[in-house]
C-alpha cells in the first residue's frame, strides 16, 4: 500500500505539526523551513516584522538574519567592528544602538509562532576591531607581523585562493587566554539569546574548535533551561500541567539549535588568471553593502 503522508498544520500555538500520531515534535523543529530575511535589504528593524508575517503564511517556521552587529570599514555584514552595537541601518531610530533595542522586533516575530535564527561570527573579525588593540593575543599574525586574513581553496584548483583581506582571523586554538577569548563569545551568545533569538547559523564553522561549539552548545542549552523554569506559573498544577511544561522544555531545548550550515565542501572560489596566484578581496571593497559606503564611523 502506498503510504499518505499527513498533512502539516499550524497548531493554536503557531508551531507546524503534523496530524500524524506518529510524533509529537513540531514538524518546525525536525525540519526547520527557513526564510533568509538579508537585514539590510529589509532595512531598520520594525519593518521586518511585516517580512516575517508574509513569511509565515508561505509556511516557513524559521526567520533567519544575517549578522545584525556593527561592520566594520568595508561595510560586509561579516566584518564585525562591535560587538555591542546594532548595524545603523537597522537601529529603529539614531538613540538606540544596542542590541536590546531589537528585543521588541524579536518578540513580535515570535509571537506569529515563528522561530528566529541569527548568524554567529566568531572566527574573525573586522580588521578595524578594536580588539585587535586591545587583545591581539585572541588574533593570528604572520611572521611579518601583520594579521592574518582567513581564505578559502578553490577545490577544482588549489592554486586558486581566494582571501577576504577586510577580516582578520581569530585564533580560538591557541590564544594565550583562550579561556578570556572563549567567555567573550559565550557572553556575546547569551546576549543574543536575551534579545530572544532561538538558533543560530554558525559562520566558518569547519574552522571553529570543535571544543569550543561544545562548551557554547552545552552551556547556551543550559541557560535556556533556567529561563523556561523560572517562567513556571506559581503555586500547584496538576500532574498533566506538569507533563505540558515538560513538553514545551524538550521543545525549547530542540529549538535552541546552534547548527552549522556551512558545507563540509570549500564553496568554490573565484578564480584567479592562470598564473596570477590568489584572489584577494581587497580592503575597502564591500561584499554586501551598496557601492559607495564607507566607514561607518568608530
Amino acid at each position: 500500500m502506498t503510504p499518505i503522508h499527513a498533512p502539516v498544520l499550524p497548531d493554536p500555538e503557531g508551531q507546524v505539526r503534523s496530524t500524524s500520531a506518529e510524533s509529537e515534535a513540531p514538524v518546525a523543529a525536525r525540519h526547520p523551513i527557513i526564510y533568509n530575511l538579508f537585514p539590510t535589504l529589509a532595512g531598520q528593524a520594525p519593518r521586518w516584522v511585516a517580512h516575517a508575517e508574509r513569511a509565515r503564511r508561505m509556511g516557513f517556521g524559521w526567520i533567519y538574519l544575517n549578522s545584525v552587529l556593527y561592520p566594520g570599514f568595508s561595510g560586509s555584514l561579516y566584518a564585525i567592528k562591535h560587538y555591542d552595537r546594532l548595524h545603523p541601518l537597522l537601529a529603529p531610530d539614531e538613540t538606540l544602538s544596542g542590541l536590546d533595542a531589537l528585543a521588541p522586533t524579536i518578540r513580535s516575530i515570535r509571537d506569529l509562532g515563528l522561530s528566529v535564527m541569527v548568524d554567529l561570527v566568531i572566527n574573525h573579525t573586522a580588521k578595524d576591531n578594536p580588539l585587535v588593540a586591545s587583545r591581539p593575543g585572541w588574533y593570528r599574525w604572520d611572521a611579518q607581523g601583520e594579521l592574518l586574513s582567513p581564505s578559502a581553496i578553490d577545490p577544482a584548483n588549489a592554486d586558486n585562493v581566494t582571501v577576504w583581506g577586510d577580516l582578520a582571523e581569530i585564533d580560538n586554538d591557541g590564544a594565550a587566554d583562550r579561556d578570556e577569548l572563549w567567555t567573550f563569545w559565550e557572553r556575546l551568545l547569551f546576549q543574543l539569546m536575551d534579545v530572544g533569538f532561538t538558533g543560530f547559523r554558525c559562520d566558518a564553522a569547519y574552522k571553529v574548535p570543535a571544543a569550543l561549539w561544545e562548551r557554547l552548545i552545552t552551556r547556551a542549552k543550559a541557560r535556556r533551561a533556567r529561563h523556561a523554569l523560572r517562567g513556571r506559573d506559581a503555586g500547584r498544577s496538576s500532574g498533566r500541567d506538569r507533563r505540558a511544561r515538560l513538553r514545551r522544555l524538550r521543545l525549547l531545548l530542540q529549538q535552541l539549535q546552534v547548527v552549522g550550515f556551512q558545507s563540509a565542501v570549500v564553496p568554490r572560489a573565484a578564480r584567479a588568471p592562470a598564473g596570477r596566484g590568489p584572489v584577494h578581496l581587497l580592503p575597502g571593497v564591500s561584499r554586501h553593502a551598496p557601492a559607495g559606503r564607507g566607514d561607518l564611523g568608530p
